[in-house]
């Protein structure tokens, strides 16, 4: 009787996790933690399976501690804390703006290509939006305030689909395990089916991360003109160069990865190998080796957070799947029709777990759940990894508990919800847009190819 409602006690995972980090304030890791001790201990007393099959974890996390995205997690944040103590990102800021200014294009648009740059080597929301909170930023005038909120929350995801970022890494690993498992459940032409990889994530990103980034530029054309700007800060030449060198230096860093002369954890740690030289002889003596001590406190505090949430969700999706949860929920994904209401709704649950979890919690919790059986309904890894990044970047930025709304808020604590709102608004209608498009052609597709048959 019990083992025909097991597939629930998943369910109840997910829901007590959701609670724990809504409403107990406490941290993710340690509700992800408590729910899955909780849970393995129910689960064994009830005996739904086997206290050796928790033996299970150890293996993943060894796993874990050979994958080159182990090694990742701490580069990319060393990376993001160095551009923001050797102010190379106030330098490439500034050199972009120069370049705007030249163009006589809005110099809005700098916060959009600042974050091109900067977002992939970059990857975390939250990191990327302290970069663009130029709080004191002399060519930002007052009547563009509401809408710089909308911008720094928008330019601030652009990680989330411009490569390589970290979140894309992780995603390119969670999409290649949920392909091989919805092969082995017995994907619909699987014979001769190249298994997705990281890279191939990557270059399924591009097309919709272009879309939405050339669309949020010619969005800004409409926004903000007529805006008006005050001079520039003393010392423009020498900074303008030293953003331009660093432009070159990272621009040559994506066409290796893309060439694939080098890997994406290989490119952050020539990066950072790059900025601790630079740093080192920038600064006077006497204030390097203090700075530089506290860009390593800061990256081992947030990588040591990002990787107990990696442990943590690993425990938990361990628990979850012995309850065989994902095998319920994939079978209800599979029984559901082919039509774009029930994909929608899919996608919207997703959505809804965003307003919840950061990037790195979906990927490592909910994305291996749902993809399965996605992949299996539409038939394409690649086409599925796109549409959750655009629902994970369209959820980021609802007001008001998008993940990048309430990073963002921290910045600008006197806007108002309404012009949160209102800022917001046009960036997320264009991912809206391009996410319709993506998912309605395929289907569109899929259509005719069964009415031709």
């Amino acid at each position: 009787m019990l083992i025909e409602y097991q597939s629930w006690f998943g369910i109840a995972m997910l829901v007590s996790v959701s609670i724990c980090n809504f409403f107990c304030g406490i941290a993710i890791w340690e509700g992800l933690i408590a729910v899955s001790t909780l849970f393995a201990v129910l689960g064994i007393f009830l005996n739904i399976f086997d206290l050796n099959l928790l033996g299970l974890l150890s293996n993943r996390l060894v796993g874990l501690f050979e994958s080159d995205l182990f090694q990742a997690i701490p580069l990319y944040v060393f990376v993001a804390s160095m551009l923001k103590k050797s102010k190379i990102a106030d330098d490439i800021f500034h050199a972009l703006r120069i370049l705007c200014e030249g163009l006589r294009v809005p110099q809005e648009n700098a916060y959009l290509l600042f974050s091109l740059i900067v977002a992939p080597m970059n990857g975390s929301v939250a990191s990327t939006a302290h970069l663009l909170n130029f709080k004191n930023d002399p060519s930002i005038s007052k009547q563009s305030l509401p809408f710089r909120f909308g911008l720094i929350c928008s330019a601030s995801t652009i990680g989330l689909i411009i490569p390589p970022s970290l979140v894309l890494l992780m995603m390119g690993d969670a999409m290649m395990r949920a392909h091989t498992e919805a092969m082995n459940m017995g994907l619909a032409n699987a014979d001769g089916t190249t298994i997705v990889n990281t890279k191939d994530i990557f270059v399924a990103s591009l097309l919709p991360g272009f879309l939405v980034f050339s669309a949020w530029v010619v969005l800004n054309f409409f926004l903000f003109k007529n805006k008006q700007h005050t001079t520039d800060e003393p010392d423009s030449d020498s900074s303008q160069q030293r953003g331009l060198m660093a432009m070159a230096a990272i621009g040559c860093l994506f066409f290796g990865v893309f060439q694939g002369l080098i890997l994406a954890v290989e490119a952050a740690a020539i990066g950072s190998a790059l900025l601790c030289f630079y740093f080192m002889f920038l600064n006077s003596t006497d204030s390097k080796m203090a700075a530089l001590g506290e860009v390593v406190k800061e990256s081992f505090s947030l990588a040591g957070s990002l990787l107990t949430i990696l442990f943590a969700a690993t425990a938990f999706s361990l628990v979850f799947r012995l309850f065989e949860t994902d095998k319920w929920i994939n079978h209800w994904i599979l029984n559901s029709s082919h039509d774009l209401f029930h994909l929608l709704m899919i996608f919207i649950s997703v959505g809804l777990c965003a307003l919840m979890m950061d990037a790195f919690e979906l990927i490592l919790v909910i994305i291996p759940i749902v993809s399965p059986g996605l992949i299996m309904l539409m038939g394409d890894a690649k086409l599925v990894a796109t549409l959750l990044l655009l629902t994970i970047q369209i959820s980021f930025l609802l007001t008001p508990f998008g993940y990048a709304v309430l990073i963002a808020r921290n910045f600008s604590p006197a806007t108002t919800m309404k012009h949160q709102m209102l800022s917001v608004l046009p960036y997320v209608t264009v991912i809206l847009v391009v996410f319709i498009c993506f998912l309605l052609i395929p289907s569109i597709t899929h259509e005719m190819s069964l009415d031709h048959a």
